[in-house]
């Protein structure tokens, strides 16, 4: 609950309209159909940009929100990875929208999906890399360290953090939290 919170602590700071897509609200069998969903009815509501944000990356800023809406002003899509090469983030404009391509094409919560999304989206940016925390391993390593380290060694807690991942065999099942925020950009004249 606590990534969660720092979640939607940072989509709020950024003064962007947002949605939150409780376990209630979500509609599909899979996690990418319940993406797909919520991109829709969220373009629907008459928003040219939406960026999915996850709850499992403790070092999310509202920067890397901030960020990704203005890279969403003139380009179809952007994604921040994981150290474990999934997605903390993802945006997409409406253009770009295939609900067919989210829902099923590509390899939601999957070491796979970051690469995923650059083959399926070729102009896609690139934010930094981050920490994600899907076991309860992960958390206490962060919170262990976040103690005794400044901001600027965060990036080296991500890259230590992603060789160790590499070396340890991850289970096949991950802890997910019951919602999805979203970011939205109304829509505006470029």
């Amino acid at each position: 609950m606590q990534l969660y919170d720092h979640s939607l602590a940072q989509v709020k700071k950024c003064g962007l309209p947002y949605f939150l897509f409780t376990e209630q609200k979500q509609v599909g069998e899979s996690f990418g159909e319940r993406l797909a969903h919520a991109f829709e009815l969220t373009f629907k509501k008459g928003f040219d940009a939406v960026i999915a944000v996850g709850s499992d990356c403790p070092m999310l800023s509202g920067n890397h929100l901030k960020k990704a809406a203005e890279s969403l002003v003139s380009n179809e899509a952007v994604a921040g990875a994981t150290s474990l090469g999934g997605s903390y983030l993802f945006g997409l404009r409406k253009s770009s929208f295939d609900y067919n391509k989210v829902s099923a094409q590509l390899a939601w919560q999957t070491s796979e999906l970051f690469t995923n999304l650059l083959e399926a989206f070729p102009l896609l940016i690139k934010l930094e890399v981050l920490a994600e925390i899907n076991e309860e391993k992960h958390f206490s390593l962060y919170f262990y360290y976040r103690k005794t380290i400044s901001r600027c060694f965060e990036q080296l807690f991500t890259l230590i953090y992603s060789w160790y991942s590499t070396k340890v065999v991850r289970p096949a099942i991950t802890i997910l939290l019951p919602a999805f925020v979203f970011e939205s950009l109304p829509a505006r004249a470029p």
